[in-house]
């Protein structure tokens, strides 16, 4: 297996921002610590109503009560510098780091045909919000008869109306990269407390850059927590099809899971509280709660990591049925979103909780829908001591 840490580290600018801060807080006396993750959705051409929810969602994390947070799909610098404005007061510290892109080709205009006839049919007038969803759900035989090089250009144009997306990736078209919006991982961690160093791991994917980043906070009486953020590879089956260097979604994720693991026993100390925040894309069955590759969430358990809100009895899904942002050809009930913990010492009270469920009103070409933040629910974990 090729050393990707070493190997991919080339495609990344330097882009962390760490900010620092007095603060009011009194640290010394801390008696608990509450940990928040969450994926935004913020996923402009693929998670419906992007632009409808993305106030709501900035307004929403300018107000949550917590003292560490992982965000995910906050694809876009303009998200991501909105939601940094907006949580300075609150979250003083934060890390992210700047993937960039990696460019490719294009598409022969013979292979787009079959594609494009089926987007003038089902998907001619919909948004670019919404243009990466309808692809999938109308025209997926089409798109997946292309060629590697020509769905990634597709994919990595996303955010674009269709006939401009057809436009870069046909034959004398600017054409496209290797990783969707741009390059960028979407993966955010704010801190109320001081973040006193960091450190990013590129992993091997396909379609969108996945990282994990590593931040270690001066979390007062508790000391100094490892915390870890990142959003594993889904399992897509087969809209898209697979076009990485493993055989499958499945053996990427897993490969993630693996070299993810192994970076973070390096970056620990010994015994030390460490956390790990995120969309993991994996998770376990129980009661209400369908599977999403076990057996590699298995792999997290057999290496030692704790979850505690899935091992709670109050567990519920994170990606639901019920929500209405999930498109119905996707398997839902499912619980992908975790806080995952090792070394938590035996004295502390841990508990845990779904949140970010609420509906907002919102108008949509004049109609009134009631809309949730994100396809996706929040995991709060909450230590005291």
């Amino acid at each position: 297996m090729k050393n990707f840490i070493g190997g991919v580290i080339l495609l990344i600018a330097a882009g962390a921002l760490i900010h620092c801060s007095s603060g009011s807080d009194d640290e010394t006396s801390v008696a608990s610590v509450k940990m928040v993750t969450f994926n935004t959705g913020l996923a402009q051409g693929y998670v419906q109503y992007y632009s409808e929810r993305r106030e709501l969602i900035v307004s929403a994390m300018q107000d949550l009560d917590a003292d560490i947070v992982c965000l995910q799909e906050v694809w876009l610098d303009d998200d991501m510098n909105a939601i940094l404005a907006a949580t300075q007061q609150r979250y003083p510290y934060s890390y992210w780091e700047r993937t960039e892109q990696e460019y490719g080709g294009t598409c022969t205009d013979a292979e787009l045909a079959p594609l494009r006839a089926c987007l003038a049919e089902n998907c001619a007038d919909v948004s670019p919000d919404q243009a990466g969803a309808c692809v999938l759900a109308n025209c997926g035989d089409a798109f997946a008869a292309l060629s590697t090089t020509c769905r990634d250009c597709l994919i990595s144009n996303l955010g674009n109306p269709v006939e401009d997306i057809l436009a870069m990736c046909s034959e004398g078209g600017e054409g496209g990269g290797k990783w969707a919006y741009e390059g960028r991982n979407g993966v955010l961690l704010l801190s109320r407390y001081p973040i006193t160093a960091t450190d990013v791991l590129l992993l091997p994917s396909y379609l969108n850059r996945r990282v994990v980043l590593h931040a270690r906070v001066d979390a007062g009486n508790f000391g100094e927590i490892s915390v870890f953020g990142t959003h594993l590879t889904p399992d897509w089956g087969d809209s898209p099809p697979y076009g990485g260097e493993f055989e499958s979604w499945e053996q990427e994720q897993a490969e993630q899971i693996r070299l993810m693991h192994a970076w973070v026993q390096t970056l620990s100390p010994q015994d030390a509280l460490v956390a790990l925040l995120g969309d993991l894309n994996c998770g376990p069955e129980k009661t209400g709660i369908n599977a999403e590759l076990p057996q590699n969430y298995a792999i997290f358990n057999d290496q030692g990591w704790a979850s505690p809100y899935a091992e709670s009895a109050d567990a519920q899904c994170s990606f639901c049925q019920d929500n209405p942002l999930v498109l119905d050809e996707y398997t839902s009930n499912i619980l992908i979103d975790h806080i995952l913990m090792q070394h938590v010492p035996a004295s502390d009270k841990v508990s845990s909780n779904r949140i970010l469920e609420q509906r907002y009103a919102v108008l949509v070409e004049g109609e009134a829908l009631e809309l949730p933040l994100s396809d996706h629910y929040g995991v709060v974990v909450v230590l005291q001591r």
